[in-house]
């Protein structure tokens, strides 16, 4: 075969890209497997992502953590970690999206309900949050969790109380 030669002239078969990359993925491959990222690959750029995070770099870690999302979609560290970049950049629509992700992989785990429900609170949904809150508090596994627990309980009596405060301060008008 020469460099301008047609290999579908010469007898090679097409590759059927499309129909290995469906296949993979309906099989719960990650898009990274099927372009050879190696998983030390996806660690490298994980603590790579982390340092910027750390550095409150929050807009390039979220550049990081988003290509890692984007090809390993069901690995939670990556799409947590996305969630939070995009929280600390202040785009709590996206985090919302993304965390709603997060917790669909890992339905036990409170913590990334916990941060969906903070974002809620920038967005001031804040019935929405309260729900999200309690989820997190009826989640939480005592001794494994107690500091989460003390946040969620402590955070939902706040919003109780603002509510409160707000319900009272309609019926004086």
């Amino acid at each position: 075969m020469t460099p301008t030669s047609n290999p579908a002239a010469e007898g090679a078969q097409p590759v059927d890209l499309g129909g290995r990359i469906t296949d993979a993925l309906l099989e719960g491959a990650p898009l990274g497997s099927l372009l050879g990222i190696r998983a030390d690959d996806f660690e490298q750029l994980y603590a790579l992502g982390h340092g910027l995070y750390q550095q409150a770099r929050y807009e390039e870690a979220s550049r990081i953590f988003g290509f890692l999302a984007l090809h390993d979609h069901m690995e939670p560290r990556f799409i947590l970690a996305l969630g939070a970049s995009l929280q600390m950049t202040g785009r709590y629509e996206e985090a919302v999206r993304v965390y709603t992700v997060a917790v669909v992989l890992d339905p036990a785990d409170p913590v990334p309900t916990f941060h969906l429900a903070e974002c809620l609170i920038a967005l001031e949904r804040i019935q929405d949050a309260v729900e999200g809150l309690e989820m997190v508090i009826a989640q939480c596994d005592p001794g494994q969790h107690d500091a989460l627990l003390e946040r969620a309980n402590g955070l939902r009596g706040l919003l109780a109380g603002q509510a409160a405060g707000a319900e009272e301060a309609r019926h004086e008008h």
